[in-house]
Order: C-alpha cells, then structure tokens, then sequence
C-alpha cells in the first residue's frame, strides 16, 4: 500500500532586512521557501553592505501577509519603526567585528573580496559607481575612507558623478557612525551649486538629522561652510522647534552653529520664537543644554550692541529688541534662576557684561540685596553674589556690604560675616570682598575707607579656627597682603619633652582618631546650621 501523499507545503514569504547601527534599513530582499525557513540568511550576510555593526533582520509574515507592512511593525517592535500589527519580535543577528586585514575578512565587514588586495583596497572610483558599490563602501569604515581620499582628488567629472550617487541617500549616509565623515567632506568641498542641491535634499529632513547623533555634524558643517542667504534658509526649517533644539543633546550644537555664524540681526527670528512661550524659555535657561545656548545668544547679542553703539540704525534696534525679549523672564523669575544649577550662569554672564549694565543693576538690586547671606551659602549661587561685589556700581555696592556688615559687633561670634567665612562656599565671596576692598583702597574703584580695616578685623579675631582649614589660610594671606592682618599668623606648637619634631608629626594624638574627627565635623555643621539660623531671625 502506497503511503498517503503529504499536502502541498504553503509557501511563505521571508524577507531579510540589513539594519545599520544607527537604524536605517540599508536593503532588503525577499525570498519564498517552504513551511520552515532557514534560521539564519548567510547568503545575504555575506554579500550585504554593513558597518562596524550591522544587523540582520529575518521577517516572517503571519498567515501569509506580504513584506513592507508587515516589516515596518517588527521594525517598530525592534525601536526601529512603528507598525500596526501583532506580530512578535523578529530574532536579531549581529555581525562579529572585522578588521580589514585580509582579503578573508572582506565579505564580513561589507566589501566584495575581488576589492581588496593584499589587505587593501583596489578598486577605481568609476568601477565603485558602475558596479553600484557605492553605498557598501560608505557605510563600511575602511571603504568610506577610501571613497573621501578619493572624493577629494578625483577630477571634475568623476567628481560630479560621485555626488549625484551621495545625493540619492543623503540622509541615511549622513545618519551613519562612518559615513558622516565622507559626508561632511562632500559639504566642505561643495561650490555654490552643490550647497544649493544639499539645501533641497534637506528639504523637510532638517529637523531629523539636527537630532541626529552623527547628521547633527553633517549640518553644522553646512551651516559653517555656506553663505548667510543658504544658512537663513536652513534655519527656517527649524521654526517655532527653537526650544526643543536648544534642549536636545545633538541639535544643540546646531542652535549654537547658527549663533557662531550668522550676524545676531539674521537669527533675530530665532529668538523672538524661543521667546514667545516665556514658560518655555525659562525651561531653557535651567538645562544643562539649553543654558549654554541661552548664554552664547547673549554674548553674541552683548557684542553687537557695542559694535553698533550710538549709532542709530535699524540694526542696533534689532539687537536691542533681541536682548530685551531674551531678559524680561530672567528679570521677572531671578530669584529661583541664581539658585539653579545651570541657569546661575546665564544670570553670572549679564552682570558681568557692560553692554548689560542697566539689567545688572535691576538683577542685583532685586534678587541678590537681601539675600547676600543666603545665597552666599549656596554653591551655584554663591558665584552670582561673587560677580555681583565685582561688578556692582557704587551704589549698590555699598549696599552689598551694608548688608553684610549690618549689626557687627566684636562681642558676639554671629555675625554675618562670621559665618560666610566659615562656609566652605560662602568663604570664596568673603575672597572677593578682599579683593574689592583692596581696590577701594587703591582707587581703582569708589568705595569707603573703613570696609578694609572692619574686614581685616572680622579675619584676624577669628585667626585660630580659620588656620585649619585651607580656605581660612587663604583669607588670613590675602589679610595680610592687604597690609592689614598680622604678619606671621603660624604659631608652631611647642614639642613635647622626649619627642622629636618628626616623632611628634607622626604621632596620631597629634591629629586625632577618625572617629573624633568625623564628630568635630558634626558639630562644627552644627554650629553653623545654630549661628546661621540665629543671624536670619535676628535679620527678619
């Protein structure tokens, strides 16, 4: 009896996607097998283009669906994409990494072994394009190098036909770990036509590369290499994302690119959108990212204004405008902006530059008069009351140290001063104040005689606790180099008897346990939190 036939096997489509590691689809084929497809594609492995990483995606449909739909979804599952159906994750192949030593090594790394010779690469620039390599050489780190050495010496015409075929994946290459490189070269060596043909490819991928770890580069150097007309055109592709650029790792540094290049009467609309959601821009300010930028806009902006100062000119206007929209929300929100991590710098760089002298003044007589003492015990805002004693006019000065000297009496150990010396970040302000009081002293700045001498006075009592610590010793030498302190303020303890100098210096009675160390510093913070608690209600 003849055995029963077995039922037609159901053909079912497999498709094999290579995934480069930045996550664009570099090519994708498919083929028809039986109910059990091959669990691993070396054929397409070994001919497919790669990078240092290269995935290799194996897609089987569900119930017979056919290959894009269904290959977007499983894409999407991987983070790649997104889909609509409810397929699983596809398994994941990833390529060993390969140097390019041998010809033997070759085909894993994504080049054709009849390229490379002895280890090297031997193939002309015309048969890469003819044979349509082009991309297997970019996205592979050994043949990107190749084609930018080539790209650089090659004639007008192969020059012109090596373009066009980058053109065609601008985006993807620009996107990729090595061939953003070649990339960035291409743009370098562009004449005004070619910039011209760039700015159209990016047509709508501007915002996608800006956020991009490797296209960011291929942009700025865009932006760098181009005229103000094709840069102002680049930047309208980023209109009203101002503020998520300024935030994002990556598009951040364009922001800033379009800040380095182009006159602040160009990036005008940039900040007046940046601008526009105060809310938004504060968010800015306090990022560790978008702080940065804030501040270059404003060193840019501080520029101009001197450049176009006293002159009256649509220009100077501008700029002005720019400015003021930029500092009405830091005025408005100061005092939570001194104390931040990151914004603090933004507040330090508009007291210290001149051409923004009327809002230092607004800044320190709203947010920091009144609380010297407190924010000089904080350390991000204890560098703002520092350039505010540096840069203060006379008049606010004097209420700066008023403020400071406010009921001093030798009689009580509280007193403002007393502890902002003692503070391991209010001791650096105590510095400053030094250092201005000695300026008052030798007429570079206007000031009264006597802060000097009740200063030195405040240090020298307190010499004994100040000299074990290496910020109290740097306060007592700027005392004395103010003329003010003792001379040798270094008393050498008497040895004990039977006991060397040295015996006595590596004796551990001499520094005390751990134990008691780590208590003396309980209860030195004690202290302090008990004398500064004591100086704000007596200033309440």
């Amino acid at each position: 009896m003849n055995p029963p036939t077995p039922p037609p096997q159901r053909a079912s489509s497999v498709e094999f996607v290579l995934v480069s590691p930045t996550g664009c689809i570099l090519q994708n084929v498919s083929a028809v097998y039986g109910n059990h497809p091959p669990q691993r594609p070396l054929p397409f492995y070994a001919e497919g283009p790669s990078a240092n990483q290269c995935t290799i995606m194996v897609n089987t449909p569900v119930m017979g669906t056919t290959g894009p739909r269904n290959m977007g979804h499983n894409m999407g599952n991987m983070g790649y994409g997104n889909g609509n159906g409810n397929e699983t994750p596809v398994p994941v192949l990833t390529t060993p990494k390969n140097k390019l030593n041998t010809p033997r090594h070759a085909r894993a790394v994504g080049l054709p072994a009849h390229v490379v010779l002895d280890g090297r690469i031997d193939y002309p620039l015309e048969s890469i394009i003819d044979d349509q390599l082009i991309m297997r050489f970019a996205l592979d780190r050994n043949g990107c190098q190749y084609l930018q050495d080539g790209y650089v010496a090659a004639p007008h015409r192969l020059h012109r036909r090596l373009f066009n075929e980058l053109m065609k994946n601008f985006e993807m290459l620009s996107c990729d770990v090595f061939a953003n490189f070649l990339m960035q070269t291409v743009v370098s060596l562009a004449n005004d036509h070619e910039k011209n043909v760039i700015v159209r490819v990016m047509k709508g991928r501007m915002l996608r590369m800006c956020y991009n770890r490797y296209a960011c580069r291929v942009v700025q150097k865009i932006i760098e290499t181009a005229s103000p007309d094709i840069a102002v055109e680049l930047m309208s592709e980023t209109a009203g994302q101002e503020a998520r650029l300024a935030v994002d790792q990556n598009a951040n540094h364009v922001f800033q690119k379009f800040l380095h290049t182009l006159e602040p009467h160009y990036f005008a609309p940039m900040i007046s959108s940046i601008s526009r959601n105060p809310d938004e821009l504060l968010g800015v300010m306090k990022n560790k990212y978008g702080c940065r930028v804030v501040q270059l806009a404003f060193e840019r902006l501080s520029a101009a204004l001197e450049m176009y100062s006293g002159k009256s000119n649509a220009i100077h206007a501008l700029v002005g405008k720019s400015a003021n929209q930029l500092i009405v929300p830091l005025l408005r929100e100061g005092r939570e902006l001194v104390t931040n991590e990151y914004s603090n710098y933004v507040v330090q760089y508009v007291i210290t530059a001149d051409s923004f002298q009327n809002y230092r003044e607004q800044i320190i007589q709203e947010h920091v008069i009144g609380r010297v003492l407190e924010l000089s015990l904080q350390k991000f805002s204890s560098h703002v009351v520092e350039k505010s004693f540096r840069h203060a006019p006379t008049h606010l000065l004097y209420a700066l140290f008023n403020e400071v000297f406010a009921d001093f009496s030798f009689d009580r150990a509280d007193n403002v001063i007393d502890v902002m010396m003692f503070d391991q970040f209010g001791n650096y302000v105590v510095q400053v104040m030094l250092d201005v009081v000695s300026q008052v002293r030798t007429g570079e700045r206007q000031g009264s005689p006597r802060w000097l001498p009740m200063l030195a006075a405040a240090i020298t009592r307190n010499e004994g606790g100040l000299i074990v610590y290496s910020s109290g010793k740097r306060l007592l030498d700027l005392t004395v180099a103010t003329g003010m302190g003792a001379a040798h303020y270094e008393r050498p303890q008497p040895v004990p008897l039977g006991q060397t100098e040295e015996k006595r210096e590596m004796s551990p009675s001499s520094y005390g346990s751990e134990q008691e160390v780590e208590t003396d510093e309980t209860e030195t913070r004690h202290n302090r939190s008990q004398v500064y608690n004591s100086v704000a209600l007596r200033h309440a």
